[in-house]
């Protein structure tokens, strides 16, 4: 897929609190209040949880990392330059869901009413 588009609007994200993470074989499930949710396909970078950034292909491995995040506030959200999307929370962390495929979807964004798929 293509990424998120240029000049997507994010701020629906800012000031919300990660409620619930949910692990499947070959999906993570970012939930937060006001039913936006982020299902991810593709492989994240975790980083400001560790010294090193974390490379995530396996969600159930890396549970105890991301679960790191739940009850962080969200500080800014926005596109990166793969077409992927930043995440930085209060807690110091950022989770950038790669957009890391051509063939299909990575991750689809569940906001203000519409879906945003990458």
């Amino acid at each position: 897929m293509n990424g998120l588009q240029p000049g997507i609007r994010l701020t629906s994200f800012v000031g919300e609190e990660l409620l619930q993470l949910c692990f499947g074989a070959h999906q993570l499930q970012i939930h937060f209040a006001n039913r936006i949710q982020v299902m991810v396909e593709s492989e994240c970078v975790l980083q400001g949880m560790s010294p090193d950034p974390i490379r995530i292909d396996n969600y159930s491995s890396a549970a105890s990392s991301l679960c790191r995040l739940l009850s962080a506030k969200v500080l800014s959200a926005s596109r990166a330059d793969d077409g992927g999307l930043l995440l930085r929370f209060a807690n110091g962390a950022e989770l950038h869901v790669l957009n890391d495929t051509q063939e299909n979807e990575s991750f689809q964004i569940h906001l203000d009413g519409k879906i945003y798929v990458a």
